[in-house]
């Protein structure tokens, strides 16, 4: 996919913002000096993550005043350009829902995004309402109304159609004009403060590990349920594949009682672990990890 590709699709964008297509090192070198005066810059990612432990990421889109840049996260595998970019507190970068994109390209890219403004908890704050989506808030703010469609869509597959390319630009285009309004009424409103604090929060709760986030939301738990947490994320995690498909949350607790019956050496229904952990080798890790 050629810059030429993105000319002859402009007619149908909406967008009058030049289109620059990043897929190779030469044409990272050219972001960098189309960024290095920006220190307002929309974010926004788009992957796959169905049958993989960490997401795979497809593209980054960055955008300016003037320019959306696609960058090809398939081709290239050293972004520290970009992450050079995202990480520099002396920008501000604009997302909507932070938590996820902060989740992906942390997990993924070892990319900290900091100096967060998430037109989606400024929203929140500016009408103490409920979460909006993006095409929500465009509408709202700028009377534009977005087409949807391409969010569960192959973003692995090369060449991207027209629609996928659209989506994606739509997705950062309206993100600086909606945080200037925003900007506006939650300096008269005196929300600041409140507001960055949240975003960063949101951002942080992002920026970690995905096992790490995880456990938090069983720290409550006993000793051997994190230990059968944590088996299991390892697991998935050496097997790139999915927690569940090591085993269903609806297991867990037949799971912890045969734990239980190792511990005392009670005997255990052995074809039912057969039925739950699906093959010999994750029986075998299991048996290995919670025996005496």
């Amino acid at each position: 996919m050629t810059l030429n590709y993105f000319s002859k699709l402009k007619k149908f964008f909406r967008s009058k913002k030049e289109i620059v297509w990043i897929n190779s090192y030469a044409k990272l070198q050219l972001l960098e000096n189309f960024l290095k005066d920006s220190e307002i810059i929309g974010l926004d990612t788009e992957f796959h993550w169905r049958n993989t432990y960490l997401p795979r990421v497809s593209l980054i889109q960055l955008v300016t005043r003037k320019r959306i840049f696609l960058i090809d996260c398939i081709s290239l595998k050293n972004l520290e350009i970009v992450k050079k970019k995202l990480e520099d507190r002396n920008n501000i970068i604009i997302c909507h829902a932070v938590r996820s994109d902060s989740t992906v390209l942390f997990n993924s890219l070892n990319i900290k995004i900091k100096n967060i403004f998430d037109i989606q908890i400024a929203d929140k704050l500016i009408n103490e309402g409920k979460i909006k989506s993006y095409g929500e808030l465009v509408k709202n703010y700028l009377g534009i109304k977005l087409k949807k469609g391409e969010t569960n869509s192959n973003w692995l597959k090369r060449p991207l159609s027209s629609k996928q390319v659209e989506y994606a630009c739509d997705d950062v285009d309206f993100l600086i004009d909606i945080y200037y309004k925003q900007t506006k009424i939650l300096k008269k409103l005196g929300l600041m403060q409140e507001f960055f604090q949240a975003s960063k929060k949101e951002t942080s709760l992002g920026n970690e590990l995905l096992h790490v986030s995880r456990l938090k939301k069983i720290k409550n738990s006993f000793k051997e349920e994190k230990m059968l947490f944590s088996w299991r994320e390892k697991t998935a995690s050496l097997k790139d594949v999915p927690p569940s498909y090591i085993f269903k949350d609806k297991d867990k607790k037949i799971l912890l009682r045969m734990i239980s019956k190792l511990k005392t050496n009670k005997n255990f229904d052995d074809e039912n672990l057969s039925k739950i952990l699906k093959n010999e080798h994750l029986k075998s890790s299991f048996l290995e990890e919670f025996s005496l």
